[in-house]
């Protein structure tokens, strides 16, 4: 396999990941991150998966106008060799290696919660 192959199933597997997610098909999440079925509750829906799930990504770069706006956000879900991002603005998983580019649709669903959640804590970093 080279490494743009690699690189490419890296990336579908980011997308598998947030789409399972938002789906409900996500037995790993509840195995890393419940320990009694209070928490299974708590995490009954997507967007506090994501929202639990983006918790802990590494870096988040917001996009927005001139006025401050919200448009999107540039998400880093994996860094230094090779990286991924959510980008919203894009819909889609980027992944870098070295020369290599790839990149996959992520579903609206994804994208609508993801979206949600990164504006409000881009309103509440402004104080609004």
């Amino acid at each position: 396999m080279t490494s743009k192959e690699q690189l490419e199933r890296d990336v579908k597997a980011y997308v598998a990941t947030l789409e399972g997610l938002v789906s409900g098909n996500c037995e790993w999440f509840y195995n890393d991150y419940c320990d009694s079925d209070d928490d299974r509750e708590e995490y009954g829906d997507s967007y506090a998966r994501l929202s639990k799930y983006f918790e802990d990504v590494l870096d988040v770069e917001i996009i927005s106008d001139l006025r401050g706006d919200y448009r999107g956000a540039r998400v880093a879900l994996g860094l230094g060799g090779p990286s991924f991002y959510l980008n919203t603005r894009k819909s889609c998983i980027e992944g870098y290696w070295w020369s290599d580019y790839a990149e996959w649709h992520v579903n609206n669903a994804v994208i609508d919660a993801a979206d949600e959640y990164f504006s409000e804590l881009w309103e509440m970093s402004r104080g609004y």
